[in-house]
């Protein structure tokens, strides 16, 4: 996902006369984002949690195990993005559909 903020650099446009305002826009953007992330890892750490009990592979504790980590930082109002992980996490972290 990502977010888009133009930014004008003609006179008489109204974006281009507020510089600080773009600022506003960009943290108000990635604060909703954050928000919506962080409910929609909530959900998932339930669902990843039944498919744990159930799963015949690691994927899913993988997985749990991301999506904890990402809340962390959540928590701490960083982007998800800034989770750190390891080569061999990527292909469990592309699987999170949330």
């Amino acid at each position: 996902m990502a977010h888009v903020v133009r930014c004008f650099e003609d006179p008489t446009s109204p974006m281009s006369r507020a510089r600080s305002r773009r600022w506003r826009i960009i943290e108000t953007i990635e604060t909703e984002l954050m928000l919506a992330i962080s409910t929609a890892s909530r959900k998932r750490v339930d669902n990843l949690t039944k498919k744990r009990q159930k799963a015949t592979t690691r994927t899913p504790k993988e997985q749990l195990d991301l999506v904890n980590r990402a809340l962390v930082l959540l928590r701490e109002g960083k982007p998800a993005r800034f989770l750190q992980r390891k080569p061999e996490e990527e292909r469990a972290f592309g699987m999170l559909d949330c």
